[in-house]
């Protein structure tokens, strides 16, 4: 076979020669096999007794940002908004690793609005501390957080159950 026969497409916008079309076939094949690789990796997570460590971690970390939001040490002085963006953050956390856990979508809606609920009553029970002032917007950024970690973790689900199959 002549190597610089011209041959169709794969991928790419114009034609190529052989040994570039050998090039690109090879670096997609290690593409999956990379993907395939991590999504195996990633699916090992949600197998006991990892999977039992990481809801144990989880719940650590919903301890966590329970006891400072309720502290007095909640927010630095000068950085007034730079709490939305730690609400967003913890909270986007909190909810990205039970949607990547479980495969009951039941269940993930339980914790979501567990979460939610716990943020709303945080919140509450901020209006009673002297020191701490509740804030719709703490709130919203809560939900967002919300909203945007158990997005991602379904994606990541998703992503690990199609690249272990």
């Amino acid at each position: 076979m002549n190597t610089t026969e011209i041959y169709p497409p794969i991928g790419l916008s114009e034609p190529t020669s052989a040994e570039h079309a050998d090039a690109v076939a090879a670096e997609q094949t290690s593409r999956v096999l990379v993907h395939q690789w991590v999504g195996k990796k990633l699916q090992i997570l949600r197998q006991p007794p990892f999977k039992y460590a990481l809801v144990g971690f989880w719940a650590l970390c919903t301890l966590v940002v329970a006891g400072l939001s309720l502290s007095s040490h909640g927010v630095l002085p000068g950085y007034n908004h730079i709490d939305k963006v730690a609400h967003f953050s913890a909270y986007f956390s909190l909810a990205i690793l039970p949607t990547f856990l479980s495969n009951n979508t039941k269940h993930i809606i339980i914790v979501i609005c567990a979460l939610a609920a716990l943020g709303l009553g945080l919140e509450g029970l901020q209006s009673l501390l002297p020191h701490r002032a509740s804030s719709f917007y703490d709130l919203l950024a809560n939900l967002l957080g919300l909203s945007f970690g158990s997005t991602i973790g379904l994606g990541i689900r998703h992503w690990t159950n199609r690249m272990s199959a």
